[in-house]
């Protein structure tokens, strides 16, 4: 089973995507120690579009299916995202990253 991931509008905390609602699958690549990048494979063009609208103030995060209580936020301070709509695929590049327990 997939990690559940969702992204989040950083002011107010607006659900911008979430992994399971919009049927988005997604991986992550490590790119060194201070760099991943998700290549979420979307069809909901406006979840794609609302993300890449507020690229600037986003946060993503991934929710351990084997362990719910521990979360992972990844966010980035350069607003790396874009929208490849013909293969529909949402880039974002995170440069930070805190796991965390709820």
């Amino acid at each position: 089973m997939m990690n559940h991931m969702y992204i989040r509008h950083a002011v107010g905390s607006k659900l911008l995507l979430d992994s399971k609602a919009h049927i988005a699958s997604y991986e992550i690549e490590s790119e060194g120690t201070s760099s991943w990048k998700f290549i979420i494979h979307i069809t909901d063009e406006q979840a794609a579009e609302q993300v890449l609208q507020h690229k600037d103030e986003i946060n993503l995060f991934v929710v351990e299916s084997s362990n719910p209580q521990h979360k992972t936020w990844y966010y980035s301070s350069k607003g790396t995202v874009r929208y490849d709509k013909a293969n529909a695929l949402l880039i974002v590049v995170a440069n930070a990253k805190l796991d965390y327990s709820v």
